[in-house]
């Protein structure tokens, strides 16, 4: 931290053996399930919007104090309703619009429609800039201090873990999602 309102984030990537990437490469990732992009956890598709994707998770956890959660356990389940309901972690009450509104864009389906890193450095530097944004996120953040942490289930540390995930299309074709059909009439 340089001064009161200056942080840095650092690299997002994740080191692993090279035998033990090239093994996963064809039906998986290692990685923390909340923090990787649905395109990564559905076709293994990486680019920098993926790290834009994680940031705004990030954004979550520096806004609330905690890691992220889910009101369900993690697992198979919850990374399809990542990947194919769009399921996202629960904004709080209270919290700054400008501040959901990056949140949202860097979570984003498309990667294509997240922000650069370089826009993100442009919004925050104007927010840094805004004495009445600077007021009103300070504002936001004292509401939400005292907003009790029931909203959101808790985790075991074990939980945030890298470990092997495999791709969303290959949970889909071995429970058979894939060849689901749904009667147009019950849409």
């Amino acid at each position: 931290q340089d001064e009161l309102y200056n942080a840095y984030v650092a690299d997002l990537g994740l080191s692993i053996l090279k035998n033990t990437a090239l093994k996963a490469e064809h039906c998986g990732i290692y990685g923390i399930l909340p923090y990787i992009a649905p395109e990564t956890l559905d076709r293994g598709q990486y680019t920098t919007a993926s790290d834009i994707y994680s940031f705004g998770i990030i954004m979550w956890e520096i806004l609330y104090g905690r890691p992220v959660s889910y009101n369900q356990e993690f697992g198979p389940q919850l990374q399809i309703e990542i990947c194919r309901n769009d399921l996202r972690p629960t904004i709080i009450e209270n919290t700054h619009q400008c501040y959901v509104n990056l949140m949202k864009k860097c979570w984003e389906r498309e990667p294509e429609n997240r922000p650069s890193a370089i826009n993100i450095c442009e919004i925050l530097t104007g927010w840094l800039n805004n004495e009445i944004i600077l007021s009103d996120l300070t504002k936001s953040d004292e509401l939400l201090k005292n907003i009790k942490s029931t909203r959101t289930q808790s985790y075991s540390d074990d939980i945030y873990k890298s470990k092997f995930i495999k791709y969303t299309t290959s949970l889909c074709q071995d429970s058979g999602l894939n060849e689901l059909n749904i009667p147009s009439d019950k849409l």
